[in-house]
């Protein structure tokens, strides 16, 4: 049986808020030289047949360091940045929002 070669686009979704309830700015403070999100964008641009990663956030300063480190990113709708929303609204926000056919949550 023939299989019609097609080449599907993989995106890693790494999904960050500025505002964290138990540790203030997680994602951007000093850890290891470095800081958490940048470390994470790192790790997974070294992932075989991964198309690549995006960073989802309403934050201008970790998206700055997503593009810093080789990360697409989307500026996430506040108002699915709260504690608030559901997780099957946040994640159906991400899929209308990211040019990929296959989104994996990192």
């Amino acid at each position: 049986m023939n299989k019609p070669n097609k080449k599907y686009t993989v995106a890693a979704l790494i999904g960050v808020r500025g505002g964290s309830q138990r540790v203030e700015k997680k994602n951007s403070r000093s850890f290891s030289n470095s800081n958490l999100l940048r470390i994470k964008i790192k790790q997974l641009l070294e992932v075989p047949n991964l198309d690549k990663v995006v960073v989802n956030s309403e934050d201008e300063e970790l998206l700055s360091i997503a593009r810093d480190s080789g990360a697409e990113t989307v500026t996430r709708d506040p108002a699915f940045a709260t504690d608030g929303v559901s997780t099957s609204d946040y994640y159906r926000n991400i899929a209308e929002n990211c040019d990929a056919d296959i989104i994996l949550s990192a």
